[in-house]
Parts: structure tokens; sequence; C-alpha cells
């Protein structure tokens, strides 16, 4: 008798910028995690903890389910007689790392603020590598093997591991309606990732096997392919309220005049217009113009200062980003808020225009000699990204937050990027 085992092939694309960290430096950068060859890797590890995010998104109690402690093999007693010993096996479903294939490998900086005070430390200005999104299908593919045979238990029942094969299927129908996020600096922007093919084999003979065992990941062919994971499961619930974001940079005639965005990229950026040598290019990818994440959160964070302290909108809007102080590592939180990085979809390189600035003392306002410098701003152009909320989070505070935000956007109150820009900004809930 052939006990079958299940194994799977997720194509995934990488949409906006990835970075899971090594803990190790390079040239003060935090590095990118690598395998033994050398390539940019996701390890297994962090691909079972978004794996098991979201199932316990799509199952609010799972974890006080049997079949829950069955599938991790957690709780389990080895003997009977010993109530006290517990064997902690490995997870039923086994996720093997990925390896991120063509790697658009960039420094990202980034400067740590102390809310409260509008300052930084004298260590706080950090870089790390991530992985920038490129027309290169900058892409990983994850493995999974669903494990048919225990040390407590030999195999699993037909019922066993029906239940498993149910709940991957369902994570990856989740994954392909609605993608997932990954490594560092998540809620962000960082790390978002769609589900582009699905790949599913039942090794249920001894033909199978074997020719699983000669062949490997090669099996994984047309034929294995799953032409549409979604099909016929309309019904997979959905974990995240969505809204559609668009920035807009538009000539004006109406008292706003006209607007110049400048989200300033790092000393070693350079202009994606090649007639331009500014010593504040515009942040890209290398391919394309964007919005990082943090930037419109930093910008939010303004317009809920400024406008809504008086009603504790404010402190509300800290609490579901994550910004509440906390005494202890162990009380701080993640926010519950992901705004993703907003690509440009509308665009020409004539709109990315050379300005002259001069340096002035903050203090006394004067010019120095040298104080010339050159930065780029953009004109006549349009940004698109999603905000997402899990909507087990979402409630009636989240909801005054999102409706306070939209007033301030008709009232063109909030400003983005140096200088001030005051874009037109619309956010429109997702209901599909």
């Amino acid at each position: 008798m052939i006990c079958p085992k299940i194994l799977y092939k997720i194509d995934f694309k990488i949409k906006t910028a990835i970075h899971i960290g090594s803990g190790e430096e390079i040239n003060g950068n935090a590095n990118f995690f690598k395998n033994g060859k050398g390539d940019l890797f996701i390890p297994g590890s962090s691909i079972a903890g978004v794996f098991f995010e979201r199932l316990e998104s799509l199952n609010k109690n799972i974890k006080d389910n049997n079949f829950y402690k069955e599938l991790t093999q957690r709780n389990k007693k080895i003997e009977e007689k010993d109530k006290n010993e517990e064997a902690f096996e490995a997870s039923r479903i086994i996720f093997k790392g990925a390896v991120i294939q063509n790697p658009y490998l960039k420094v990202k900086n980034r400067i740590k603020i102390d809310n409260p005070t509008k300052t930084a430390e004298d260590t706080a200005k950090f870089s790390y590598w991530q992985v920038e999104p490129s027309d290169k299908e900058s892409d990983f593919s994850i493995f999974l093997e669903i494990d048919n045979i225990s040390k407590i238990n030999k195999y699993l029942s037909d019922k066993d591991l029906k239940d498993i094969e149910t709940s991957v299927d369902t994570v990856i129908k989740s994954w392909k309606k609605e993608g997932f996020k990954i490594g560092a600096f998540s809620n962000s922007g960082n790390g978002w990732c769609e589900l582009k093919n699905y790949f599913k084999i039942k090794l249920d003979s001894k033909e199978k096997f074997k020719n699983y065992l000669e062949k490997r990941e090669s099996i994984f062919d047309e034929k294995n392919k799953i032409k549409d994971p979604n099909n016929n499961n309309n019904n997979v619930k959905k974990v995240y309220k969505k809204f559609k974001l668009k920035i807009k940079i538009i000539d004006e005639d109406d008292g706003y005049g006209t607007n110049g965005l400048l989200i300033k990229g790092s000393d070693i950026e350079k202009s994606l217009n090649s007639n331009n040598n500014v010593d504040s290019p515009f942040i890209n990818t290398g391919k394309k113009l964007y919005i990082p994440g943090s930037s419109v959160k930093g910008a939010f964070n303004s317009f809920f200062e400024k406008y809504g302290a008086n009603k504790s909108l404010y402190e509300n809007w800290k609490e579901v980003t994550g910004q509440k102080n906390a005494k202890n590592y162990e009380d701080k939180k993640a926010g519950k808020v992901v705004i993703k990085d907003l690509f440009i979809i509308k665009y020409d390189f004539k709109n990315l225009i050379q300005i002259e600035r001069h340096k002035e003392d903050e203090f006394t306002r004067a010019i120095f000699g040298s104080g010339k410098f050159n930065e780029e701003r953009l004109f006549n152009s349009c940004f698109e990204g999603d905000i997402l909320i899990k909507k087990s989070d979402y409630n009636d505070k989240i909801d005054d937050l999102i409706n306070f935000l939209k007033q301030g956007m008709q009232n063109r109150l909030i400003s983005l990027g140096s200088n001030h820009c005051f874009p037109v900004f619309e956010l429109k809930e997702v209901t599909e």
C-alpha cells in the first residue's frame, strides 16, 4: 500500500521591494539572507510564517482546533503515562526555501524618527539591501510537501491527509486572490508578492514516486499546472479590506498653483532622466519612479497630527499604525494598516524637471557662497497603489479614520514629499 504524498510548486512575482535580513552587515548595510551558494534566499521558516498567518486569518479560532494541533504536531503526548513529555515535531507541511531569480538588488536608506519629538538619534540612520521589482521578472518559487509519515503515527489517515490538503489549497487560493506580504518593513509597503502559477502533484503509486525521485522539481510541468486556482471557489474568504489609492500631480488654475512632487532618493540614486545630473533625484527602482508606502504613511501621520489631534483621531491613528510608544519590546505591535508602494502609471521623461535651488541657513535665511544645488521635480503624473487592512482588525474606530482621511483629501490638506506638494488624493474601497 502506498500512502500518498502531495507536492506543490507555487510561483510568485515580487511586486514591491523585499528585504529578508541575514543579521549581518556588509559595508554598513543590513545584508540580504543568502544560501550556501550565495543566492538571495527566502528561508522555509519565513514562508511557513506567512502560510500559518494566512491560515489563522482564514480560520479565526483555528489555534484552539485539535486539527490545527495535529497539523503542526504540537502538544502530542509520546506516552500517555508521561503527562509532562511532549513531542514537538516539524509541521506536517514541509516548507522548502526559495531562491530569488534575477534579483535586482539595491541599497535603501531609512531614518528612525521619534514621533513625539520629531527628532532622530545619532544612530537612527540605517540602510539595508533590498530586491526591487524589475522588468526581468524578479520572482521566486516555493515548494510545499505534505508529509505523510510521523514518528508518532506511522501514516496519516485518509481523512487527515484530506484535511491538510484542503487547508493548503485554501491558503494557496487566498494567496492567488489577494497576495501576501513577507519580510521586514512590510507594513510600510515592502515585501508584497502575488501568485502567478500553481502546480500540484499527488504521489500515490510506485511509478510516481520513482519518477519524482529521478526527476525532482522537473516533474512540475504544464500538465500539473492548475489553470485557475480560484475556479469554482469564488467563496474563498477575503482577508483584507482593500482601498485603491491614487495620487495625481496636475497643472492647476484653482488657487493651488503648479504642483511639483519630489520624493528624494538616496545619495547613490541616479535619475531615470538621462538628461538630469542632480543632487536630489526622484526615488526609483532603476526602472520606474515610485512613492514608498512609508512616505505616504508619513504624510498621513502629519495630517492626523495637525487636524485630528483635538478629536483623539491622531492617537487612534498611531495605535492602528503601530506607532504608539511601548515601554517594553514585547509590548510593541505591528501596524494594522499596510500601505503598499505606489508606482507611476502616467509618465513622460519631460515631466521630470531639474530645478536649481539655494541652501539657506535655517536660522538667518542667509545663502552660503556655494549653496546652490539641483533637484528634480515631477509634474503632470499619476501614481497608483493599495491600502490594505485586515477585515478582522477593521472596526468603527478605523472606519472613522478612513472617513476623516477622505475629508482631508477632498479639502487638499495633505502635503507630500519635499517642499510640501499638495497633490490630488483619491481613496476608494475595492468591493469586487
